[in-house]
């Protein structure tokens, strides 16, 4: 993934995530994933995580993104 990808990717989830409510949620249909936001982060479980961390650069993953398995 080129990094201008990456940014606009960092930045839909930005939007999205600031658009969200407290223990709001949001699906990623074609993949039948489901994140919740807690704070300011995204939440799930670490399988659903990997398909974003494979889309944004590991630092907006690690400030934007809480594993709930940890």
């Amino acid at each position: 993934m080129t990094p201008l990808e990456q940014k606009a990717n960092e930045q839909f989830f930005l939007n999205m995530i600031n658009s969200l409510h407290e223990y709001g949620v949001w699906s990623w249909k074609d993949k039948n994933l489901i994140y919740k936001k807690v704070g300011n982060k995204l939440t799930a479980n670490s399988e659903d995580l990997a398909f974003i961390k494979e889309i944004v650069s590991p630092e907006f993953f690690d400030k934007n993104f809480v594993t709930l398995n940890a």
